[in-house]
């Protein structure tokens, strides 16, 4: 009968740690279910971070093209501007020139068709010619 209390008292005692490493399976495995429960909430958090960090960068991108295109047409249209002041500004100064060497002329006593058209001064002098044939 020895055999058998000895046989018993190591069943009892295999039953206690089988019992005894279930427990401690059982928690472990419920740390293990909520690591993984946190560790999902966080990277969903990640991704969602992830989300909406691309689309402010694709927002920002896309205003910063938006703004970029409208300096461009600025620097276009300022461009247009300039130029066609620097052309009336040549216009004008070859036409003070122009009036400026007529002045001249006239302080030395010759006209110049800047004061008078060219077809007046024609007709004047053909006039004059004539009067000057019937004199």
């Amino acid at each position: 009968m020895d055999d058998v209390n000895i046989l018993a008292s190591h069943i009892n005692a295999l039953k206690t740690k089988t019992e005894n490493i279930a427990k401690v399976l059982q928690q472990n495995g419920a740390h293990l279910s909520s690591f993984i429960s946190i560790t999902d909430r966080h990277i969903k958090n990640l991704v969602q971070g992830i989300k909406s960090n691309a689309d402010y960068i694709t927002m920002v991108a896309t205003s910063f093209n938006s703004k970029l295109l409208n300096l461009e047409n600025s620097f276009t249209n300022i461009s247009e501007i300039l130029i066609n002041q620097v052309n009336q500004a040549t216009t004008l100064k070859t036409k003070f020139n122009k009036l400026e060497s007529a002045v001249e002329s006239l302080l030395e006593g010759k006209l110049t068709s800047c004061f008078v058209p060219k077809q007046v001064l024609s007709e004047v002098i053909a006039n004059i010619r004539k009067s000057k044939v019937c004199v």
